[in-house]
């Protein structure tokens, strides 16, 4: 987060609501969310905070240190942090809510309907139309005690082992990319992006999947524009990449660490790896003899 260009944008700009991610699904760096709700609210601008990424990694409060570092609005998939599919929350102010219509309509919103007229009750009800998601809300809330029970700081310290061991080894590699500060590890929950700059990320992350059934994710992650800053790719680059299928749009390969992780994975991680790359090296050396 480039806190100066955010003040640089308040105060040219009408804001309304500021949006911003709790902690980058990218690089895992995390944003003071506290000190973004402080600048917002100083320009009479409310600030809603994406937790998906942070829920499962760390503690969170909607509380600041002050009333002016408060977030108003907090929302987060329950899948998580280890909950089944298909649930979230939506943490939000009242008041706000009600000054709004809600997306969907359907059972359990309204206090009465005639021929000509409705009304409808307040939030959170009018936002939860229809048959609510039981076996989600009760996954989600067994999730939470889960993670409550194992500890956040707990869980903080074992991220940030499996997470310096990783970048360690990759930094072992030939060739590699590491995205983010590979050296200062100390803001970021547990993810790491990553490429190297002669073999396709696409045909690395299925070759690491096919020989050691490791599972990575590769591509722009739903965050493309970020993505390609990172890359260094253009926008008249991107528009070269439409009509390409997969293996043939850039993109980061993609580690997530959860608590189930231990550090043992990660060293067989890094011998798959090494063994994919050889066999990916192998094979752009029987395409390309000049490689």
């Amino acid at each position: 987060m480039d806190y100066d260009d955010l003040e640089k944008m308040l105060n040219e700009n009408k804001v309304d609501y500021v949006t911003v991610t709790a902690a980058s699904n990218v690089t895992g760096y995390v944003t003071d969310v506290h000190r973004v709700a402080k600048m917002a609210h100083a320009h009479g601008a409310k600030i809603v905070v994406d937790g998906a990424q942070i829920v499962a990694h760390r503690a969170f409060s909607m509380m600041g240190d002050t009333p002016e570092e408060n977030i108003d609005f907090f929302v987060f998939s329950a899948h998580k942090m280890y909950s089944p599919y298909g649930g979230g929350a939506v943490v939000g102010l009242v008041d706000e809510l009600n000054k709004h219509m809600p997306e969907f309509y359907g059972g359990g919103i309204v206090r009465i309907v005639s021929d000509s007229w409705q009304t409808y009750k307040d939030a959170p009800s009018v936002y939860e139309a229809g048959s609510p998601n039981y076996p989600g809300v009760v996954g989600m809330g067994k999730a939470i005690e889960v993670l409550e029970e194992v500890g956040f700081d707990a869980i903080e310290e074992h991220e940030k082992a499996l997470i310096n061991k990783l970048v360690e080894g990759l930094k072992k590699q030939d060739n590699v990319i590491i995205y983010g500060d590979s050296d200062d590890l100390s803001d970021r929950v547990g993810v790491v992006s990553f490429n190297f700059t002669d073999v396709n990320s696409f045909h690395l992350s299925r070759k690491m999947s096919e020989i050691g059934a490791v599972a990575t994710r590769r591509g722009a992650f739903c965050a493309h524009p970020y993505v390609w800053r990172l890359m260094g790719i253009s926008e008249d680059q991107q528009r070269g990449f439409l009509e390409c299928d997969d293996s043939g749009t850039p993109g980061m390969i993609r580690v997530s660490f959860g608590i189930y992780n231990t550090e043992e994975e990660v060293d067989e991680f890094l011998r798959i790896l090494e063994d994919a790359l050889a066999i990916c090296r192998e094979e752009i050396t029987a395409f390309n003899p000049e490689y």
